[in-house]
């Protein structure tokens, strides 16, 4: 599964809640086509 839309959405929800001055997704492991 790669990052799209939903997670665009996700973070665009987090990011009008002006709760975070920074929003950043990092990928720790990549297991066949799932990131975790």
């Amino acid at each position: 599964m790669v990052p799209g839309e939903e997670l665009s959405k996700a973070i665009i929800k987090l990011w009008d809640q002006n709760l975070f001055a920074d929003i950043s997704i990092d990928v720790s492991k990549v297991m066949g086509a799932i990131f975790s």
